[in-house]
């Protein structure tokens, strides 16, 4: 088993089921290769708050507790929380402005950086210039659904 782990952006999860989305099938490519590579994809809080929030902004509310219920239950993920000081907000907000990221995007940049976690399953290309981050992109053949 591996020790790797990998945060799982916001948008993954959403196009994950979302049905009439054309990231659909990659989003599940990316979850599915995870469980199969024993890689724990990670979130917290702010991805929660962000999942539950788009759904309602989209007026996806219909099964809105089966989907929060779902979305906990994948295999692959774990959900870990950090508490942020004083100083972690400041450093948060630098990070936003010197890589010009959205508040969201910057406390999952600097999630990673104080959890050691290198790579982030994302469709967001903002991510592309954060030094300590590398986006992660599904191998090709591994784990097909």
């Amino acid at each position: 088993m591996t020790n790797e782990k990998i945060f799982i952006d916001t948008n993954v999860l959403i196009y994950y089921f979302d049905e009439t989305s054309e990231h659909q099938y990659e989003a599940k490519k990316i979850l599915s290769t995870l469980t199969n590579q024993n890689i724990k994809g990670i979130i917290n809080s702010y991805i929660i708050n962000e999942f539950h929030y788009k759904l309602i902004r989209e007026k996806k509310t219909k099964n809105l507790e089966s989907q929060m219920k779902s979305l906990l239950m994948i295999s692959c993920i774990e959900y870990k929380d950090i508490e942020f000081t004083k100083s972690d907000i400041l450093e948060i907000t630098k990070i936003s402005a010197k890589h010009n990221l959205k508040t969201f995007d910057a406390y999952h940049a600097y999630y990673c950086k104080k959890e050691k976690i290198k790579k982030i399953a994302t469709f967001d290309s903002d991510f592309k210039n954060i030094p300590w981050l590398k986006i992660y992109q599904h191998p090709r053949g591994v784990g097909d659904i």
